[in-house]
């Protein structure tokens, strides 16, 4: 096992992988949730239903997680811990790069104007206090 570099952190969390973001609910217990995220300039975004349970504790408790893993001949991973933002700026623009990034060009073009109809994003935006990444392999 070693630490990843600070390159290898930024370049790690531009993939399309899967993030599991968990938020704190009222009582103090974990709600944790498979998200597609984007990462730029040290922030990690995320889009979510307005009304989703995440949202919700995040308008409670900004403090949040984020855990990217990689599980290949590689297995690595990063964890952030950090505060999360909510805001509606740029929603078409940040769903279309996400769902481009996760599913291909033409794919992720029709699915983001999809999405866009049927539901009503808001983004959670993630100031990193924390980063760790490890290879595991």
């Amino acid at each position: 096992m070693s630490k990843m570099t600070k390159k290898e952190i930024d370049s790690f969390l531009k993939k399309p992988l899967i993030a599991i973001i968990t938020t704190i609910r009222p009582d103090g217990t974990t709600h944790m949730t498979p998200v597609w995220h984007l990462y730029d300039s040290n922030k990690i975004i995320v889009a979510s239903e307005k009304t989703s349970v995440k949202i919700k504790n995040i308008k409670q408790n900004p403090n949040v997680g984020i855990c990217v893993c990689q599980s290949d001949s590689s297995h690595k991973y990063v964890q952030i811990s950090g505060i999360a933002k909510l805001h509606s700026q740029n929603i078409k623009e940040i769903v279309e790069t996400m769902s481009i990034s996760y599913r291909g060009k033409e794919d992720g073009q029709q699915y983001s104007k999809e999405a866009l109809k049927k539901i009503d994003f808001i983004i959670i935006e993630i100031t990193p206090k924390i980063i760790f990444g490890e290879n595991i392999a």
